[in-house]
């Protein structure tokens, strides 16, 4: 029979070995497995026909379509649809896009998915895509506040946004990305961080971490090169343009821009013409500074002697009176 103290240590023993189990799956699920794709087998066929009763945009035609579902202001959905769309074309798979209002939009944004839940259209689509969300005005498109038509559009936007998220248990968390595993199962991404994203690269094929892509509002402009400009003329009165601006706006020699004063043969002199007269330079002597003596502060050799005794009484015969 095992004693009470054996049975507490065996106790504590599996006590420990589950909390360190527990966090072991703990900081895999978070550094890991919640970046997975899975599949979908509770509402596998809600979600299905959820996905194939939305109007979606079909960005190239091809096999086994994957379906990319976010809100046009989201940096990864911007991603996929620029770079992984690309990938996923070549590989002869096609992609769909099925827009949805992010809700801080404005009116440009739910006149465009409304527009897109009546017609969806690749063109405007691209031109959406084309244009920063926060500059994107609609422009041409009616108001979703002046046609009932627009308005019952976007709130079936809001609806399919609302019900897929509640299907799959993402609420709030964009883009989703649908697709159909080799064994025919519906299989998700919620590629709402960069994680997510390099697993469902992975598992579609894509290779690993994407390459982030500029989007045309971010290219740089690089500004042509300023070439110099010619010296323009005239210059004010009085100054004259310097021989290096005048060669460079003319490319030519400087002996070929200014003519060579003509030389002067002295002329003979005449009888009765003055005989020039000639200075000598005086020459100047050059003076020399002597740097003064620096001045030393005169110092006592001896001691200043001060009597301090008073004065004695003398007797002098001829100066004294009686």
């Amino acid at each position: 029979m095992l004693s009470r103290r054996l049975w507490a240590g065996l106790a504590a023993g599996a006590g420990l070995g589950l909390l360190l189990a527990g966090a072991s799956i703990g900081a895999w699920w978070m550094l890991d497995g919640r970046h997975r794709p899975v599949q979908i087998t509770g509402d596998a066929a809600a979600a299905q026909a959820a996905i194939e009763a939305a109007p979606y945009v079909v960005l190239n035609s091809g096999v086994r379509p994957v379906t990319l579902i976010g809100p046009r202001d989201n940096a990864v959905f911007d991603q996929w649809v620029r770079q992984e769309a690309v990938q996923l074309a070549a590989q002869g798979r096609e992609v769909r896009v099925i827009t949805i209002p992010s809700g801080y939009g404005g009116a440009a944004e739910e006149a465009t998915v409304a527009q897109m839940w009546l017609e969806p259209s690749k063109t405007l689509f691209d031109e959406w895509m084309g244009r920063r969300a926060e500059l994107w005005t609609a422009a041409g498109l009616t108001p979703v506040g002046r046609d009932p038509l627009r308005q019952e559009a976007l709130a079936r936007a809001k609806g399919f946004a609302a019900e897929i998220s509640d299907l799959v248990g993402a609420q709030n968390r964009w883009p989703l990305v649908f697709w159909h595993d080799p064994a025919g199962a519906l299989a998700l991404c919620v590629c709402d961080t960069q994680q997510s994203q390099a697993k469902a690269r992975l598992t579609l094929g894509l290779g690993g971490q994407a390459e982030r892509v500029a989007s045309p509002q971010e290219a740089v402009v690089v500004a042509a090169p300023v070439e110099a400009q010619p010296v323009s003329y005239p210059y004010p009165q009085g100054l004259t343009p310097p021989i290096e601006a005048v060669t460079e706006a003319y490319n030519e020699p400087v002996s070929e821009l200014f003519e060579p004063a003509p030389e002067r043969t002295p002329s003979p002199r005449l009888p009765g013409d003055p005989l020039p007269v000639v200075t000598a330079p005086t020459a100047t002597a050059p003076v020399t500074r002597v740097p003064a003596a620096p001045t030393v502060p005169r110092q006592r050799t001896t001691p200043r002697l001060v009597d301090t005794a008073p004065p004695v009484a003398r007797k002098d015969a001829e100066a004294l009176f009686y």
